[in-house]
């Protein structure tokens, strides 16, 4: 999850920073974009091997059985992912916004799905860690591995 999260905030980060950053002579507009767009194109290139593995294991059972329609579900939102600024350059295309706002536009919205699901990553994580805080506690052992009497829980290593 640590993995996706800082891949995912990579692409969220250098899409956002490629919309706005670019300023001055096209050379200059060009490079900072080819810049973030290859940073960008690192956290992509990690996403897509770990969203497989996610989906994967989020819907596998207890006994390593996955199931295959919840894991289906993560790779057909490829598609309409892929098609999106597409659409988007089109509809872009029929408007009065300035040229300038519209490449912009296009390149800064690609961070908005990439930081819902940093967003969405982080949540979870935390309400995992609360889970098993609240799982752990509910043995009567606290986190450092004594009860309330000072007895020590044998499970949990000291170390």
């Amino acid at each position: 999850n640590k993995a996706m999260t800082l891949t995912l905030s990579l692409v969220c980060i250098s899409s956002f920073f490629s919309a706005v950053v670019p300023f001055g002579s096209p050379s200059n507009v060009y490079t900072i974009i080819i810049i973030f767009r290859f940073i960008m194109g690192i956290g992509l290139g990690g996403v897509y091997p770990l969203s497989a593995t996610k989906a994967a294991e989020d819907g596998g059972d207890s006994h390593g059985n996955v199931n295959v329609t919840s894991a289906s579900y993560a790779f057909f939102w490829q598609t309409p992912g892929a098609m999106t600024p597409w659409l988007l350059a089109l509809i872009f295309s029929s408007t009065s916004l300035s040229t300038n706002l519209k490449w912009r536009l296009l390149l800064g919205l690609g961070a908005v799905p990439a930081l819902i699901v940093v967003i969405c990553s982080l949540w979870e994580t935390r309400q995992q860690a609360l889970r098993e805080e609240e799982e752990f506690r509910s043995t009567g052992f606290t986190l450092n591995g004594q009860n309330e009497r000072g007895l020590v829980n044998a499970n949990k290593s000291t170390s």
